[in-house]
Parts: structure tokens; C-alpha cells; sequence
């Protein structure tokens, strides 16, 4: 299966350049035939399934989250990144960011993830961040994708450049937008021109406000930063992947927030151990915070590596009650 990787990550974060291409058949009666065996579900859902060969992405994104959650118990590991693939792809396509998101975290913290797809699933997690307007996390998943990668494509320059922007730093959109700018001019004059789609909402529009504001301009004529954004080192909460603790009940009569400060050492696989709890609001929160530390996971930066990275972590938990 894994040979069909490169051609998924493409459909996930290219979705309109597939368009005019098919999802490998083979591979998806393969699915179809093995949700049959182990997971019982609608007609619809395996209707789906076969849609998604002819790109319906409507239907095609609801029928792959079913199967997924279906199928969390009965498809082998690399299924379910796969399927996970998928759907967050189509629900980019869609509009859905909170969906997609949903998936794009599952498939980093997934076990069976290979490189090439965290890659993807980054730079996705980031597109789905920055059309939330949530550019703080925008920022964050595209620094971690450039841990891997050296080049900066035009569009990841051009929306980090408008990330920092909004936030305030101008300085470092300035810079941003000059490799983006630079990375641009060469991609266009390597070849036509031809109107690709990233799944960055406005994304023409966000070049024209970038090109008003910086083009020109002298790096001493660059207006000063209300803030500055300083990409902190492995271990800290910045590269944390967020996953809502889940609320000790027995807390619900005395408080609706509440925090717990941990100790860990942190792996390169983004794996923790040696997890210690320092202090907490209310003891009632030191099982819970104990039990999500046994899920907790960073940002990776090797899948692999076992190797410690960071030791004595100090990173604070904090507990919010969302309501039934």
C-alpha cells in the first residue's frame, strides 16, 4: 500500500491539480472489500467509497469519516491513515476546517505515519489554521514543516508572510514575503501561468495585500513589529499537538477550569516519558492530568528516533469544562 503514498499527499494538499485524475481503483475496492468483512456499516457508506474514485467530495468526505470511525478497532494501521488521508483532503477541499483538522491531527499522532505524510498533513494542518484566521497556529505548523523542509514553495512563503502579518510582526512577514516574492518570480517565469488552487481562501487576495504593503520597500523602511514571534526550541507547548484533556467529573462541583504543571522528557518521535506532576489547582486534577499524559504527543521531529531531545519539560496543562 505504501507505494501509493506519494500519489495521496498529493490529492490531500493539491486537491484541485487531481481533479482530472482517479484515486487509484485497485487500492480503494481493496478498502471497499475489507469494510465489508469487518465493519458493518451502511450501503451508503461503501455507495461512498466508490464515489470518491469519481471526486463527489461531498458525499465522499462524510462516507470516508463514517468508515474511519467505524473502523478505528477493525482497519489495520495504514487503512486508517489512509482513510484519514482522505477525508481530511476532501474536507479542506470543502470548506470544513474543523473537520479537517480533526483528521490532519489524527494522522500526526498516529503511529504508522511516515515522513512524506506528516509533511502533508502539516502544511494542511496549517491551510485549515490560516483560513480559521487562527494565525498564531498557522505560523507554528508551517515553522514545524520547514524543519523538513529547506525549500519555501511560493504559497507557504505567502501565507506565513500573511500570518505574521496579521498577528503584528511585520518584520518578520517582510522577510517571508521577500522569499515568497523571490520563489514566485521564478515559478513564473519557469513556465505558464496557470491558476492553481491551494485551498488558501483568498489566496490571490492575500498576494495583492502583501505585494501593497512590502513591494519596494527598503529593510529600513519596514514598519517596526508590534510583536515578535520567537520560534521556541523542542519540548515546548508551542509544538504541542492539542488534544483537550478530557475533565475530571468529580470536579464539576467546585470549579469548570482548572490546570495541572507536568515534568517529561521528550523524544524525537514526539513521544514522552518520564512524566512527573509538580503541582496541580486541585488534586482532583493529578488522575486526569496523569491519564492524558499517556497521549500526549509534540510535533515530530524524527518519527523514528527514540532518542531523548529535551529533558525536564515543564509544560502546564489546563483543564476547560466544555459542557455535555
Amino acid at each position: 500500500m505504501l507505494k501509493y503514498m506519494p500519489i495521496l499527499v498529493l490529492v490531500m494538499v493539491w486537491p484541485l491539480m487531481a481533479s482530472t485524475q482517479e484515486f487509484n481503483s485497485d487500492e480503494l475496492k481493496r478498502l471497499e472489500s475489507k469494510e465489508k468483512e469487518v465493519i458493518v456499516v451502511s450501503q451508503k457508506s461503501i455507495n461512498v467509497i466508490q464515489k470518491v474514485n469519481k471526486l463527489d467530495p461531498d458525499q465522499a468526505a462524510e462516507g470516508l469519516a463514517i468508515m474511519l470511525e467505524h473502523g478505528k478497532n477493525n482497519l489495520d494501521k495504514n487503512d486508517q491513515v489512509l482513510v484519514a488521508m482522505l477525508t481530511g483532503g476532501f474536507h479542506l477541499r470543502l470548506g470544513n476546517q474543523n473537520e479537517a483538522l480533526e483528521q490532519f491531527k489524527f494522522l500526526l499522532a498516529h503511529e504508522r505515519v511516515t515522513k512524506d505524510i506528516e509533511i502533508s498533513a502539516l502544511i494542511s494542518t496549517a491551510i485549515a489554521y490560516h483560513n480559521k484566521k487562527e494565525y498564531l497556529n498557522a505560523i507554528r505548523y508551517i515553522n514545524h514543516w520547514l524543519v523538513y523542509n529547506a525549500a519555501q514553495p511560493h504559497h507557504v512563503g505567502f501565507m506565513l508572510a500573511n500570518s505574521y502579518l496579521e498577528i503584528g510582526d511585520t518584520e518578520n512577514a517582510y522577510r517571508s514575503y521577500l522569499k515568497a516574492k523571490d520563489t514566485y518570480d521564478k515559478y513564473l517565469s519557469g513556465g505558464p501561468d496557470f491558476e492553481e488552487n491551494v485551498e488558501i481562501l483568498d489566496f490571490y487576495n492575500i498576494i495583492e495585500k502583501l505585494n501593497d504593503k512590502f513591494e519596494g520597500l527598503e529593510p529600513q523602511d519596514v514598519p517596526k513589529s508590534n510583536i515578535t514571534i520567537d520560534i521556541p526550541p523542542p519540548g515546548d507547548a508551542f509544538w504541542a499537538i492539542e488534544f483537550n484533556p478530557k475533565y475530571p467529573t468529580a470536579a464539576l462541583r467546585r470549579t469548570r477550569t482548572g490546570h495541572a504543571i507536568m515534568k517529561f522528557d521528550l523524544k524525537g518521535n514526539g513521544k514522552i516519558e518520564n512524566v512527573e506532576i509538580l503541582e496541580t489547582s486541585n488534586s482532583l486534577f493529578k488522575r486526569a492530568a496523569n491519564s492524558h499524559a499517556r497521549k500526549m504527543i509534540f510535533l515530530r521531529y524524527a518519527p523514528t528516533d527514540e532518542e531523548v531531545i529535551a529533558r525536564d519539560v515543564i509544560y502546564k496543562l489546563n483543564f476547560v469544562y466544555q459542557g455535555l
